[in-house]
């Protein structure tokens, strides 16, 4: 009796094992994890099936970590990030299951996995993007913050001597000034039908798209507004504050719509979804994203204990940026998941955008302009072009001319192809 006892579980294990594919020998200290796996990769299948993606990603990585020689797990972890269409994480299960158990058919489907995703990079790889300074000019005042406007022909730009300038891109040629009442220009936005410039004293001024003339200024805050954010539909107006408070206006006459408040922890970088149905904010060491049909909070993204300094969402809406010091922090935009870090060394980041996705332009206090791939954190050149820090970064509607502008007043037209 006590014998069969010890022997059933090992049977059962090596029945399974055998009809899920797992052919190796299981020891008795693995068969309560291989028994949990095989269930949780029963649920990933099911999940699969349903096209619940990320829930399969889930479950399997908890099945991995329940048993990492589990193939299957990798297997179904593989097919689900290459249903989402994310090559690397997908080659690298793929390649892990031909590793753990060759000639069995789990290596079989990881193998035609792998030809389907060339991750063997038999094919020429993708060539790195090339870069040119297309153009280059100085501004009367340092720039604190740029933006493109919608036709890609202009720039606005927030000066350190708080005036607000429409300039043309190619050559720096004032279109429209605005003198400005004192403090610096720290944030500018451009919308469909509005102009918007916050500086340091907390005040946000609109201008007019067509003809460049101040409609309204807003006191909105007792501290500085460090960034300005047009909804896609330029709807509403996101602006956040040093004194701890995101302001959403509409965008029309600055009118309130919402206030969320944080406290003593203050507002640093705000980013819409591309769908407009979520807005991303800083707030201390962390980011919060709203659900802006209500304005509640729906998830909190994590990283370090640094407080967060920029914040940006990716054009294909996969993925959310934010910096910390000299570290840039990723997030999975659709599951909260922390992707990963990437340090640029010992200098801070002062500037942050994203680009044609994944793209994702880096602007230092050293004056380079790192270009990263955030889809995997590597690195793919720097820009050398300031001699001080960038502190305006924005890419066009097309993302592929980048236009960057120092603290002393340099500003550079890149075309990244």
């Amino acid at each position: 009796m006590f014998r069969s006892r010890r022997i059933f579980p090992r049977l059962t294990a090596l029945v399974l094992g055998a009809l899920l594919g797992v052919w190796a020998p299981i020891s008795s200290a693995q068969n309560d994890n291989r028994l949990r796996a095989i269930a949780l990769v029963k649920e990933a299948a099911n999940a699969f099936s349903r096209g619940d993606f990320a829930q399969t990603i889930r479950v399997c990585q908890q099945a991995i970590r329940t048993d990492p020689s589990y193939p299957r797990a990798h297997v179904w972890l593989g097919a689900a990030h290459q249903k989402r269409g994310e090559k690397e994480s997908a080659c690298e299960a793929f390649v892990r299951v031909t590793k753990i158990a060759p000639n069995t058919p789990d290596s079989r489907r990881a193998a035609r996995g792998i030809r389907e995703l060339n991750c063997n990079g038999s094919a020429s790889p993708a060539p790195l993007p090339r870069t040119e300074l297309e153009a280059r000019w100085s501004a009367q005042s340092g720039v604190g913050s740029l933006a493109w406007t919608g036709d890609s022909e202009f720039l606005t730009v927030g000066a350190l001597d708080g005036s607000w300038r429409l300039v043309w891109a190619e050559n720096g040629e004032i279109e429209k000034l605005h003198r400005g009442e004192g403090g610096e220009g720290t944030s500018v936005a451009n919308g469909r039908d509005f102009y918007a410039l916050g500086n340091s004293l907390g005040q946000i001024m609109l201008f007019d798209t067509r003809q460049g003339r101040r409609k309204e200024r807003l006191n909105a805050r007792s501290g500085q507004v460090t960034t300005l954010s047009w909804s896609r539909d330029s709807r509403f107006l996101a602006a956040a504050g040093a004194d701890g408070q995101l302001k959403i206006l509409f965008g029309r006459d600055l009118s309130p719509v919402e206030e969320i408040s944080r406290g003593s922890r203050a507002a640093y970088g705000a980013a819409w979804s591309a769908d407009n149905q979520f807005l991303a904010a800083g707030f201390g060491a962390q980011i919060e994203v709203f659900n802006t049909k209500n304005w509640k909070s729906v998830r909190t993204l994590r990283g370090d204990a640094s407080p967060i300094g920029f914040v940006d969402w990716s054009r294909d809406g996969a993925l959310i940026a934010g910096t910390s010091g000299s570290r840039i922090r990723i997030w999975n935009a659709r599951t909260g998941a922390y992707a990963r870090g990437i340090n640029i060394g010992n200098l801070a980041v002062s500037s942050l955008a994203f680009g044609r996705s994944p793209l994702l332009a880096v602007g230092g206090f050293d004056g380079k302009i790192r270009l990263f791939n955030a889809a995997n954190g590597r690195q793919i050149t720097v820009l050398n072009h300031h001699q001080s820090p960038v502190r305006g970064l924005h890419f066009d509607v097309s993302g592929t001319r980048l236009a960057s502008g120092d603290q002393n007043g340099n500003v550079a037209i890149w075309r990244i192809r």
